[in-house]
């Protein structure tokens, strides 16, 4: 009797582990696939920062040029007006 009551506990204790398990392979697997789908994200997200930080290093780069853009259209207006002015 005693030994039956053990046995028959064992084999429910190892049921519940096999349950548990099963649970557990399931519940790897969602993590694994969250996990997939954010690195997935990631990636867009890395591609769009890439692209704003593109462009504003574009505009870094218009916003330097501007004053020598300026320069320069001032001393073409004052040799325009030089020609002009000298014949």
């Amino acid at each position: 009797m005693q030994a039956d009551r053990l046995s028959q506990t064992g084999k429910e204790a190892i049921i519940q582990l096999r349950d548990n398990l099963k649970d557990n392979v399931a519940i790897s697997q969602e993590v694994g696939s969250q996990i997939d789908k954010l690195a997935n994200k990631s990636g867009s997200i890395s591609k769009i920062i890439d692209t704003i930080q593109s462009i504003a290093s574009q505009t870094n780069l218009l916003a330097l040029n501007t004053p020598w853009d300026q320069t320069i259209w001032e001393q073409w207006e004052k040799d325009k007006w030089l020609v002009i002015t000298h014949p």
